[in-house]
């Protein structure tokens, strides 16, 4: 009687671990790109106020609690930084196949904005 209840609880055990999977919702390449972008962004305007400059690398933000803070894009590709003059800067992920230009999965996306603001 205690084996079988024992090997009941163990199979009950295993399925309340695995149910989770079935109910984890996985994000789209493209919008977990557009939210890193987002997120990066006001890293990126956290630092400004905090520094009076960019930083000059992503890998300098510090992280904000809570966030996805990854500076990678939804394909595992690191997320451009490009910096223009003193306080514009331009985020970017080339798509799906990592290459300039393309359309639907494949088009660039790109945030530009002036970290003063």
């Amino acid at each position: 009687m205690v084996k079988g209840l024992a090997a009941c609880l163990g199979a009950l055990r295993n399925a309340l671990l695995a149910l989770p999977r079935f109910f984890i919702a996985t994000i789209p390449p493209r919008d977990l790109t557009v939210t890193r972008l987002g997120v990066t962004r006001s890293r990126i305007r956290a630092y400004w106020q905090a520094h009076g400059r960019l930083p000059p690398s992503l890998s300098d933000l510090p992280p904000t609690p809570g966030r996805d803070n990854a500076t990678v894009d939804g394909w595992g590709r690191r997320i451009l930084y490009r910096v223009t003059g003193d306080s514009i800067v331009t985020l970017s992920s080339l798509g799906a196949d990592g290459a300039v230009g393309g359309t639907g999965q494949d088009e660039d996306i790109s945030v530009h904005f002036d970290a003063r603001d």
